[in-house]
Order: C-alpha cells, then sequence, then structure tokens
C-alpha cells in the first residue's frame, strides 16, 4: 500500500437515511486510522487509538456535519471548547464550526473525510461550511459521493427502524404518525424526494418540477460518485483509493470485525410492492417519483 501523502481531494459523502451512512461513517474512521499510521503518525510521542476521531461540528442554523479526523496534540483533551458527545461514544466530540476551523489553521486538526448529516432539507449552510474546512486544509478539491437505494426498500427500512426500539436513541425514534407500513406508504410523511430539497435548497411546500432533476445534474451531481446501496463497498474504495490510496482490503481484519457498524432494520416481513392493492402501489409510486428517477439516472 502506498498512501497519497499530500491529497489534494476532500471526501464528502451527503448521507441520506437508511442509505448505508453508518456503514461509511465506520469505514471513514477505519481508513483515517489506517493513513494516518502509515504516514507515520505513530511516530509521535504518546500516539493512541484516541487521536483518530469524530467531530460533530455544531452549524449555526441547527444542522451538524461529521468530519473524522486525526489530532497529533489531542486537541480534544485539553480544548475546553470540545466535549465528548456521550459515554456511549468516546471518539466523538461536540464542537462548533469556529473552534474546529481555528484547530486546522494551528495543525492540531486534520481533517479526513466528512458528511453531511441528515437533517431537515437543505444543504446551504453545511456547502458554506465545507468549503471553509477544504480552505483551512489546503485541499484543492471536494470529492462528493453518495448512495442511493430503491425508494419501496427504502422506505420498508426507515419505517422498521423507527418504529422499533433500535432507533431509541435517534431523534426522529417513533415520529410516524402512521401505524402501519400501508397507511405510511399512502401518506404525506413519505418523502417526496429530501434528496433533491436539500441539494437545491426547496422549501418542503415547493412543488418538484422535471427541471429540478436537469438542475440538480448540471450544478451537482454530475461531478458526484454515485451508486446504488448494492455496490457501497465499490463506491468507499474507488473515493478513498483515489484520495488517500486506501482501500478496505489495506485495513487489518481484526480492526474490521471490531468497527464495522450498521444500523439494523428489525427482521420484520417485508411485503413486496406489487403484492399491494394498485391504488395503494400508485399512491407512493406518485408521491416518490422524483426519487425513484434519481435512482434510475445513476443507478440503473
Amino acid at each position: 500500500m502506498k498512501v497519497n501523502l499530500n491529497p489534494e481531494y476532500l471526501p464528502v459523502f451527503h448521507h441520506i437515511a437508511k442509505n448505508a451512512g453508518t456503514y461509511v461513517l465506520s469505514w471513514m474512521m477505519m481508513f483515517c486510522r489506517k493513513y494516518n499510521i502509515s504516514c507515520g503518525s505513530t511516530k509521535i510521542k504518546g500516539w493512541g487509538a484516541w487521536r483518530i476521531r469524530r467531530a460533530l461540528i455544531k452549524l449555526p442554523d441547527g444542522k451538524q456535519l461529521t468530519s473524522c479526523y486525526y489530532t497529533p496534540t489531542d486537541i480534544n483533551r485539553h480544548n475546553g471548547n470540545f466535549s465528548m458527545h456521550s459515554l456511549q461514544d468516546q471518539s466523538s466530540d461536540d464542537v462548533d464550526l469556529e473552534t474546529f476551523i481555528e484547530c486546522i489553521h494551528s495543525k492540531d486538526i486534520s481533517p479526513f473525510s466528512i458528511s453531511i448529516d441528515p437533517m431537515d432539507p437543505g444543504w446551504k449552510s453545511a456547502r458554506k461550511a465545507i468549503e471553509e474546512i477544504r480552505d483551512a486544509s489546503n485541499r484543492k478539491y471536494l470529492l462528493q459521493f453518495t448512495v442511493l437505494r430503491d425508494p419501496y426498500k427504502r422506505a420498508q427500512s426507515l419505517f422498521s427502524y423507527l418504529t422499533s426500539e433500535s432507533s431509541f436513541h435517534e431523534p426522529t425514534h417513533q415520529c410516524f404518525k402512521s401505524k402501519t407500513f400501508e397507511d405510511y406508504i399512502q401518506s404525506t410523511e413519505v418523502e417526496d424526494s429530501w434528496f433533491l430539497r436539500s441539494l437545491l435548497d426547496m422549501e418542503e411546500k415547493s412543488i418538484i418540477e422535471p427541471h429540478h432533476l436537469t438542475l440538480a445534474h448540471d450544478v451537482y451531481l454530475k461531478d458526484f460518485r454515485i451508486e446504488d446501496i448494492s455496490n457501497v463497498d465499490n463506491l468507499i474504495n474507488n473515493v478513498f483509493h483515489g484520495v488517500y490510496g486506501i482501500m478496505q482490503s489495506d485495513v487489518e481484519p481484526h480492526v474490521v470485525k471490531s468497527n464495522i457498524d450498521k444500523n439494523k432494520t428489525p427482521n420484520k416481513k417485508k411485503i413486496p410492492l406489487k403484492n399491494l392493492p394498485k391504488e395503494i402501489q400508485q399512491k407512493f409510486l406518485d408521491r416518490t417519483y422524483w426519487d425513484r428517477k434519481l435512482w434510475e439516472r445513476y443507478c440503473k
């Protein structure tokens, strides 16, 4: 393995809920560790695994980025603006954007990758913050990527997850008013296209039209790396080998076994879309039309 010691790109993952986001983040952390070890960080006095960390960066509008980073000076231990996220997650710190930028300039932090967390639609503030992080890190470019998924399979997974105890830690746990999956996929609780709205900073009351799909491609998606969830490993390898010269096969098997992470959807009986009444199928297909168009364009 020959790593790139002077990367020009900063990887940016656009995290869509129930589209392998937790899995991608776990690989980001493992890659961050392996890359920094390969660059000689273990030779620095006081090296320890705690120096590979996640920053949960709070943005002024209440949204959040997650950045995997390396701290040669253990900045999270002596800067009071860093606070451990929780006792259950001792590798993550809550920090404001201004402090994070200052610590990049002071060489207390070396960002490895960024994830835009799935919150309310609209990524304007995230884009601005990422550009500031890129500039402070002396990277020339952003390498943006995301995972898409068949809208019906995603809806099944999202409903099952958020109505189960597996999501108790999520702010959206038990948020659905619909009591059954059939009620849910006929309701306005199903996202018409959270991803398009986030890309184009569209309000929820705005109607998505054909030109929005063209606009999203011309302005953003033509430069993205995009794969279906079934090809997520290929996507991860292409992005991180391209930027840093590192692949999944470079990470030690015992590290993968201990650190791989997935949000598990409860094993509930899943009804194929074709088995539902025609009127329910049509309501769902109408509601998720633009997400299906996105998935078909970039993943089929």
